[in-house]
């Protein structure tokens, strides 16, 4: 099972790239992230106090969208009023805010506040959507700077994911754990139990599928029907498939799947750079636009929402990385603080028009 920690020795600012940070407390950091001896860069399972209010997010960030308004602002009900907005705050604490609207809180008391019990977002893609799977749990959890680490091509092939578990108990107090999956191809994955609705009040579950063709994603799809997903956020082809525009397979199976389940959502991702065929984006947008299930669907062009950093020095579009995964010494790779304001914005965005999905089961 891969660590994502590490072990019997301390973690290094990697390879001269960026500055030692020393607090007035001593602690050292590297980009915002903590480097002390055996120190998790991603703890596998935490906890939340109880709160006077169960549904009240506890004190984040600015860019995790604790922003007050004087007088309520109504959710965006449409990308194209989330995307119209801008970054406010400074350095890295800044938030995309939208002009007209609001986008919810990365915090799940909020997404949960409708649930019935269980609800399950599951993530189908590439490294960019891995990238928004690493965003959304550290944001869940509150975490300012993080690091992401990667697995390796063999392992890819044999299968990988990844998944977060969150449990609202019966006292207010809260749980997560986060798991790594290997060899997922190989066996019928589980990648979670069912929420005991007996025993906690509500339940929230993240997945994330390394699958980056469009074949790789449709073999993996019996996984998110598995699941009981709620939400899907696929990003299709990207730069993995630079040739084949949009399949008519590959669209015909996410039809089918809108069919099969009437209270499915779906969110399109796409990363428009690197090489790919001309017209992608305007495929995409035909798709969702004129499908049946277009009032289920959403799509968001990653060229969207991103970050452009005034002081490059300060300030990057992801979250710094490890070189590898399963290791018990390694290097942070930063230059820059470790933050994701991009990701973290996109996943904003796509909750908030799919929240009502999140009643769950």
């Amino acid at each position: 099972m891969p660590r994502y920690r590490m072990a019997d020795a301390p973690i290094h600012c990697g390879n001269d790239n960026g500055p030692l940070n020393v607090s007035s407390d001593g602690k050292q950091f590297c980009g915002g992230v903590i480097m002390e001896p055996n120190h998790c860069t991603l703890p596998t399972a935490g906890t939340w106090e109880a709160s006077p209010e169960a549904s009240t997010p506890p004190p984040l960030p600015r860019r995790f969208g604790v922003e007050k308004h004087r007088t309520p602002i109504p959710l965006c009900e449409t990308m194209a009023e989330l995307i119209a907005g801008n970054y406010k705050g400074e350095k890295n604490n800044q938030e995309w805010i939208p002009k007209s609207c609001s986008a919810v809180p990365l915090s799940p008391f909020v997404w949960t506040k409708n649930t019935k019990c269980q609800a399950t977002i599951s993530m189908i893609g590439d490294g960019h959507v891995r990238n928004l799977f690493t965003a959304t749990v550290n944001g869940l959890r509150g975490v300012e700077s993080f690091v992401e680490a990667h697995e390796d091509k063999e392992a890819k092939a044999r299968g990988i994911a990844e998944s977060y578990f969150w449990k609202l108990h019966r006292d207010g107090t809260a749980s997560d754990r986060f798991a790594a999956h290997v060899d997922t191809l190989m066996a019928n994955a589980d990648l979670f139990e069912d929420c005991p609705c007996d025993e906690v009040q509500k339940c929230l579950r993240v997945a994330f599928i390394w699958a980056p063709t469009f074949i790789d994603q449709l073999k993996q799809l019996h996984v998110v029907t598995k699941e009981k997903s709620d939400i899907v956020i696929v990003s299709p082809g990207n730069a993995a498939e630079p040739t084949d525009l949009l399949p008519p397979y590959w669209v015909a199976a996410y039809e089918q799947l809108l069919n099969e389940y009437e209270f499915l959502q779906l969110g399109v991702v796409h990363y428009p750079f690197g090489i790919q065929p001309e017209g992608r984006d305007a495929s995409l947008a035909a798709w969702t636009n004129n499908s049946l299930h277009a009032g289920r669907m959403s799509l968001l062009n990653q060229r969207e929402m991103k970050h452009v950093p005034t002081n490059s020095k300060n300030m990057t579009k992801y979250a710094c990385g490890l070189g590898r995964m399963d290791v018990e010494n390694d290097n942070i790779i930063a230059s820059k603080p470790c933050t994701d304001l991009t990701d973290t914005a996109h996943i904003r965005a796509l909750i908030t028009l799919h929240l009502d999905a999140l009643v769950g089961h």
